[in-house]
């Protein structure tokens, strides 16, 4: 079970991710920002602002975005969009490794996702894009009771997938079953970081395609 970040890098010492394709298919890159606290690694995470009609409002992900034109690699995109989101510098870190490149349903989008280790947490300053900002130990992050099931409509079909709830009652997010999580591409994103440390993740059994 891995719980620094030296074991990590030796984690994905020798990891070889699945490149999805040509890189002009790749839409968008994604920072999961690692460090050690309280003896354990914690893991960055983010809280979109709600906007009418965009289909992530409210979702819990990690900082990343569409590539722009201007970015050089999926990786630029990854440390632009955190820099934006969270400020952030992670300009000059190379990152300990590239996960698998993920599809989105129906091939809807292409991402990118790039491990970053820090050697201690850095309070982040959102923007406006962002509702909140905040670290997750690996404990956390393992714990059943935050692994739970969540519907979401897709194109006027209801799809049942697994998702991490992140908030605790009596914080200040949403309750019960419209509480944030953490769901789709990100939820999968985790699972690889977490299963490559020894610390896999309780999930139920889903569509890889969701």
């Amino acid at each position: 079970m891995i719980t620094t970040l030296d074991g990590l890098i030796g984690a994905f010492a020798n990891y070889t991710p699945n490149i999805h394709g040509e890189a002009e298919r790749i839409q968008a890159a994604v920072a999961l920002i690692v460090a050690e606290r309280d003896d354990d690694l914690a893991l960055l995470f983010i809280e979109r602002a709600r906007h009418e009609g965009d289909r992530w409002s409210g979702d819990i992900a990690f900082p990343g975005g569409r590539i722009d034109p201007g970015d050089a690699t999926p990786e630029a995109t990854a440390i632009r969009e955190t820099r934006e989101e969270v400020a952030i510098s992670l300009e000059g870190i190379e990152p300990i490794a590239r996960l698998d490149d993920l599809v989105g349903f129906r091939e809807s989008v292409v991402v990118s996702g790039f491990v970053f280790a820090l050697p201690h947490s850095i309070d982040p300053r959102p923007n406006y894009e962002v509702r909140s900002a905040f670290w997750l130990s690996f404990r956390e992050i393992e714990s059943a009771d935050r692994h739970v099931t969540r519907g979401f409509d897709y194109q006027g079909s209801e799809l049942i997938v697994p998702a991490l709830q992140v908030h605790d009652e009596g914080n200040g997010a949403t309750t019960g079953h419209d509480r944030a999580v953490l769901w789709g591409l990100s939820y999968r994103f985790l699972e690889l970081l977490m299963k490559q440390c020894g610390r896999p993740i309780p999930g139920m059994a889903w569509d890889p395609d969701v």
